[in-house]
């Protein structure tokens, strides 16, 4: 975006004003779908750049949303109802940081169907971006229109993990619980400028002012919005609704970081469990 915190200053180095600067990043991808023709007269794979050619860019474009996106998605409510406002300063928390770096690994990537060798230095080159001390990437920012961003983002990960394990990610479905609470529209005694479609809107005030009281069947409900996730989340698996009150319940009680402390004792030895 717009480096606005540093405009002026290299408005003075460059001489000149730029009202059309933007921050860019040292991360660059490009997958192309594999064509001879095209590879011999614009060899870009081997000319030092992260340029790929590949018969089916689908698995490619899966894991940048699943990752990169449904990662960001994810952290959002988590770090935010813990008092953070960065992605940067959510992901140097430690605890919030070990979370992500679970769900990434342990159920995100076993989702993609790409070898795991690049699994694993694309998800690394991702929280190194996530880290990155030059960008201020506002977690209000990635909120925006959050309903539909976790359909397409986060969605997806937790149907083919259900699929593939034949249980559910338990990140993930904490990262759904804070999300229901971030919906809420509270942080403490501040409130949250939520910003999404009137419809969403409406639904979750309306959920949250008829069931905010009796959390199990707000939850049941929420998991229920086949208008809005496409699917009945409750009906993929009997554990779903349970885990996701619980959760839920712990961080209106405790607060989101107390139960993620929590959580994470627990995380690390079902994964070894399987």
């Amino acid at each position: 975006g717009y480096p606005k915190d540093r405009i002026a200053r290299l408005n003075e180095e460059n001489g000149y004003t730029d009202s059309s600067a933007v921050v860019g990043e040292a991360f660059h991808l490009w997958v192309l779908e594999r064509d001879a023709a095209v590879q011999r007269q614009f060899p870009a794979d081997r000319c030092g750049l992260n340029v790929i050619f590949a018969p089916d860019i689908k698995p490619y474009k899966e894991r940048k949303v699943k990752i990169l996106n449904g990662s960001h998605t994810a952290l959002v409510p988590i770090a935010y109802l813990s008092g953070r406002e960065t992605v940067r300063e959510g992901v140097t928390d430690p605890e919030i940081g070990a979370f992500l770096r679970g769900l990434i690994f342990e159920e995100i990537n076993p989702t993609v169907k790409l070898p795991a060798a690049e699994m694993k230095a694309f998800s690394e080159s991702v929280l190194d971006r996530f880290h990155n001390p030059f960008i201020r990437h506002e977690l209000m920012s990635i909120a925006l229109n959050s309903t539909a961003k976790f359909r397409a983002r986060l969605l997806p990960s937790l149907t083919d993990y259900i699929a593939l394990i034949g249980k559910p990610p338990r990140r993930i479905l904490f990262a759904l619980a804070a999300f229901i609470l971030f919906h809420r529209g509270k942080r403490g005694s501040e409130n949250i400028a939520l910003n999404d479609s009137p419809e969403f809107l409406a639904k979750w005030r309306g959920v949250w002012n008829k069931k905010g009281g009796d959390l199990p069947v707000l939850v049941r409900e929420v998991l229920s919005w086949r208008d809005v996730w496409g699917v009945d989340i409750d009906a993929l698996h009997a554990d779903i609704a349970p885990d996701v009150t619980g959760y839920l319940e712990g961080m209106v009680k405790y607060g989101v970081k107390e139960t993620l402390k929590k959580f994470l004792k627990t995380a690390g030895e079902a994964d070894k469990n399987g």
